[in-house]
């Protein structure tokens, strides 16, 4: 048996973790995002020599970790050098965990992949899984020795996944529900044949681990008929030290334009370091070294797309989306809806 101990809040998390000391930790990528963010602001703060440590650290970090997925054994001389990192960096990450943690499980919405490689490069590894309450939780995870970054895992063994034709995801299992409370008409849209059609696009790889693309109904067609995936473009955004958040919105429109918020603690720490004054936090987004440092992440991530993807137009927010202003679920996820609904004015002036 185990025992099970929760976290108080988002803001004690790092306390709780340092006085738990768990062994395994399952959090929603929101949290492991906000951890990331919080490793890369200290980072910034750091002297130079220290910074360059750390960050050549991860470099080792990550090549252990990339010739490991590739089912490789690093050489004498990489082994050497991790353990140095290990030493000089890796064990004091560890130790804000409270240094027993074995590995994390992350789910309910998609963990960006370059999240994912850090936190395995400095030693506290995270492992994707997928399911739903209507299928009584996972039907797949990843796990230590059988891991693919970007995956969700391999389905298990009393599980059958078959893919859509519009590559919607459908489960057939046992511990499948049996239907909606009261709600006839919703169970017959969603279980067809002892299918439960899932709502979320995806597909199963090579090697049969599943990768989830988006949720169906949050799929964008343009005006040119081109669909596209906002989960991807939002993802490649969690890796930009200047932004938190990004929810892209253009459907049935001539292409896509997104509401952004910035890491508001990195923000500051640059405006300090840069000598930039400024009264209020919604002057300082509106500074034009932060407007460049915005360009530039966004220019890297359109780079990253076709061209039918990329952002064309964007506005950037004051403001942190927050569960209580609701924005946010309780587990921490967009409610796109609802944002874009409350902005909507503003969305739609970007094309004119």
């Amino acid at each position: 048996g185990w025992t099970a101990c929760f976290a108080e809040s988002v803001e004690a998390l790092v306390g709780n973790l340092a006085e738990v000391r768990p062994t395994l930790w399952f959090a929603v990528p929101r949290v492991f995002e906000k951890v990331y963010s919080k490793i890369i602001n200290q980072v910034e703060a750091y002297p130079p020599a220290r910074r360059k440590i750390f960050n050549w650290a991860i470099g080792v970090g990550k090549q252990v970790v990339e010739l490991q997925a590739a089912g490789k054994s690093p050489g004498v001389a990489l082994r050497a050098q991790h353990a140095l990192a290990a030493k000089l960096v890796f064990g004091k990450v560890s130790s804000r965990f409270g240094g027993r943690l074995k590995f994390c499980i992350s789910g309910s919405a998609p963990l960006a992949p370059s999240i994912q490689m850090f936190m395995h490069a400095v030693g506290v590894p995270v492992y994707e899984g997928y399911g739903l309450t209507e299928t009584n939780a996972p039907i797949c995870v990843n796990l230590p020795g059988s891991n693919k970054f970007g995956t969700v895992g391999k389905i298990f063994p009393e599980v059958l996944v078959r893919i859509a034709d519009d590559g919607e995801i459908l489960i057939k299992s046992q511990k499948n529900f049996r239907e909606y409370y009261k709600n006839p008409e919703a169970t017959a849209e969603s279980v067809k044949e002892d299918w439960f059609y899932t709502g979320d696009i995806g597909h199963l790889d090579e090697d049969g681990y599943l990768k989830i693309t988006d949720r169906k109904k949050d799929l964008i067609k343009t005006a040119g008929g081109k669909f596209l995936a906002p989960q991807k473009i939002e993802n490649l955004a969690k890796s930009q030290k200047v932004l938190s958040q990004v929810v892209v919105y253009g459907d049935q429109r001539p292409f896509a334009v997104a509401l952004l918020t910035l890491n508001q603690e990195y923000v500051i720490q640059y405006a300090q370091g840069n000598k930039i004054l400024y009264g209020e936090y919604a002057e300082l987004v509106k500074n034009e070294k932060i407007v460049a440092l915005v360009k530039a992440a966004m220019d890297e991530i359109n780079g990253q797309l076709a061209r039918y993807e990329t952002v064309k137009k964007y506005i950037v927010l004051p403001r942190e989306f927050t569960v209580e202003d609701g924005d946010l679920t309780p587990s921490m996820k967009i409610k796109r809806k609802q944002i874009c609904g409350k902005h909507q004015a503003e969305l739609e002036a970007l094309y004119n």
